[in-house]
C-alpha cells in the first residue's frame, strides 16, 4: 500500500454510552469541504451499530461510502486484542479505499486503546499514519460508581488521552466536575487539558493538534475472559427465525452483549419496542429498527433512552450490554417478544 503522505489521525475513547459517535458525526458536520475523511469503528459486539447509524446517516442504502466520507467497522472488540491482526487488515483496506486526508478511529469502550496506539506506532504505518490528538470522553456521571473507578480499561482510556472531553454535562447535578479533578489527580494526570462537548459538538481544531501527552509504553500482556461467539436462534419461534438474519453473543471484561440483525422486510411496532427496551436491566443498548411507522435508531445509556428519525437504513440491527449473564437473558426474552 501506498500513502503518499502520512494522515492525520485521532483515536476518539471513552467509556460505553458516552457519546463517541455522536461526536463523531458532529466532527463529520465540520468536515472541510476539499478533504476526505475515513472513520473506523470497532464495537464490543458483533454486529455494526455505530456503523450502521452513521451509513443511515450520511449514505444512500447499498452505498459504503460518499465522495468524501468512508465509514468501516471492525465488530467483536477485535481491534483491540494483543495481534491487532483484524485492525490492520480494515485499517489497510479502508486507507487504500478511502485515500482520506483524516482517519478517526473509535475503539470499542471496553478496548483497550494502548494496543490500538502500539499498532498505530508500529514501524509498517511509521510513514503512513500520523498520530494527532487523542481525545477521551467522559461522563463524570460514572464516577460515582466504583465499578468503572476501578476497571482497568477504563483507567487506559484516560491514560493515553491527549485531550479528554466531558460529555452530557447538562445533566450534571452535582459535584461531578470536582469528582473529575480528584479521579485524574489520583491517577497522575492533573495536567491533561479538558474541555466539554455541547451536546456532542467540539471545536474542529482539537484534532489537529500534535500528541504530546502520551509516552512509549510496552504492550500489556492483556488476559480477558473472552468466550467465542455464538451464532444461533435459541428456542425463538419458526416464524421469528424467518425474519431473523443473525443473533450472536459475547463475553468480555466482565461484560455480556446480545446482537441481532433481521430482514428489512420485517417492520417493528415502534410503541412495542420503546415499552420493552424502557423496562430492561442493560449498561447500553443500540438499534436501529424499520417500524411501521418510520426508521428510527434508540440509544439508552443508564436508564436514559433517545430516539433519532432515519431516512434510510440496510437492516434492522439490535445490540445490548449488561453486567451479568442473567441480565443479558431476561433482556433477550424480552426481545424475542418484538418479533414474536
Amino acid at each position: 500500500m501506498h500513502i503518499s503522505e502520512a494522515v492525520p489521525t485521532n483515536i476518539i475513547t471513552g467509556a460505553l454510552g458516552v457519546g463517541k459517535t455522536t461526536l463523531i458525526q458532529h466532527l463529520l458536520t465540520q468536515k472541510p469541504e476539499n478533504e476526505r475523511w475515513a472513520v473506523l469503528i470497532n464495537e464490543f459486539g458483533e454486529i455494526g451499530m455505530d456503523a450502521a447509524i452513521l451509513h443511515s446517516q450520511y449514505f444512500k442504502k447499498d452505498e459504503l461510502s460518499t465522495n468524501d466520507i468512508t465509514v468501516r467497522e471492525v465488530p467483536g472488540g477485535c481491534m483491540c486484542c494483543t495481534s491487532g491482526i483484524t485492525m490492520q487488515i480494515a485499517l489497510n483496506q479502508l486507507l487504500a479505499l478511502a485515500k482520506p486526508d483524516r482517519l478517526l478511529i473509535e475503539p470499542t469502550g471496553l478496548g483497550h486503546p494502548k494496543e490500538v496506539i502500539q499498532t498505530l506506532k508500529s514501524k509498517y504505518y511509521k510513514d503512513i499514519i500520523r498520530l494527532e490528538n487523542t481525545l477521551c470522553l467522559v461522563d463524570a456521571r460514572k464516577l460515582a460508581n466504583e465499578k468503572w473507578r476501578e476497571h482497568d480499561t477504563f483507567k487506559e482510556q484516560f491514560q493515553v488521552a491527549d485531550h479528554i472531553v466531558l460529555t452530557k454535562s447538562d445533566l450534571y447535578q452535582g459535584n461531578e466536575e470536582q469528582q473529575l479533578a480528584d479521579y485524574l489527580s489520583e491517577l497522575a494526570l492533573s495536567d491533561v487539558a479538558h474541555s466539554h462537548a455541547d451536546k456532542g459538538a467540539i471545536m474542529l481544531s482539537l484534532l489537529h493538534k500534535a500528541r504530546s501527552q502520551f509516552q512509549e509504553f510496552k504492550v500489556l500482556n492483556l488476559v480477558t475472559n473472552s468466550t467465542l461467539t455464538k451464532v444461533g436462534v435459541n428456542n425463538m419461534t419458526l416464524e421469528s427465525q424467518e425474519k431473523l438474519i443473525v443473533r450472536k453473543e459475547k463475553q468480555s471484561e466482565g461484560f455480556y452483549s446480545r446482537s441481532w440483525s433481521w430482514s428489512p422486510e420485517h417492520w417493528f411496532d415502534c410503541a412495542k419496542v420503546i415499552s420493552v427496551i424502557k423496562a430492561l436491566d442493560v449498561v447500553r443498548l443500540k438499534a436501529i429498527l424499520i417500524t411501521e411507522d418510520g426508521i428510527f435508531s434508540f440509544n439508552v445509556i443508564d436508564g436514559e433512552i433517545d430516539i433519532q428519525e432515519h431516512d434510510e437504513a440496510f437492516d434492522s440491527r439490535m445490540e445490548l450490554i449488561t453486567s451479568s449473564e442473567l441480565s443479558a437473558i431476561k433482556a433477550e426474552q424480552s426481545i424475542e417478544h418484538l418479533i414474536s
